[in-house]
This record gives structure tokens, sequence and C-alpha cells, in this order.
């Protein structure tokens, strides 16, 4: 499961396995825009392992992107999406 969340200039996503195996390269996209075009600096909230930047296409979707290698069962991560345009 996935989300974003934005209140004022900051945009936060919300990535959790709820099952019970370990899923490997989970892929991120959004049919619609949903962020300004550019390039965030993607940094876990929670500790832990830091998540993969990402790059938001002038249309202002994500395509493919892959934050972290695995998420283990249960496994949840809050991930700020600073902009470095």
């Amino acid at each position: 499961m996935a989300y974003l969340r934005q209140a004022g200039e900051q945009t936060v996503l919300v990535l959790a396995n709820l099952g019970d195996r370990r899923l490997s390269r989970v892929r991120l996209s959004s049919e619609e825009s949903v962020l300004p075009a550019g390039r965030y600096a993607a940094r876990s909230l929670l500790g832990g392992r830091s998540p993969a930047a990402l790059r938001v296409d002038a249309g202002g979707r994500i395509s493919g992107w892959v934050p972290l290698p695995a998420l283990e069962p249960f496994e949840t991560h809050i991930i700020e999406l600073p902009t470095t345009r």
C-alpha cells in the first residue's frame, strides 16, 4: 500500500507491506499528475534505510520509482519528499 499526503509545502509518502511475505523492488507509478515535475530527495522520517531519489516527469507523474530494494513483512516507511529542483 502506498499513498501521498501533502500539507502546505511538505509532501510525505507512506509505504507499507501489509502482507506476510517479503516484497522485492516494489515499483510505484501514478496515472495522474501528483507532484510538480522535478527531482525529490527522498528522506526516511522513521530512520533506517535511505530511499532512492524520485524523479517526477513533466506531466507530474511518477513512473516506475523503486524507493527501496525490498519491504519486509508488515514493514512501514514514511518518506518525506523535499524537492531539489
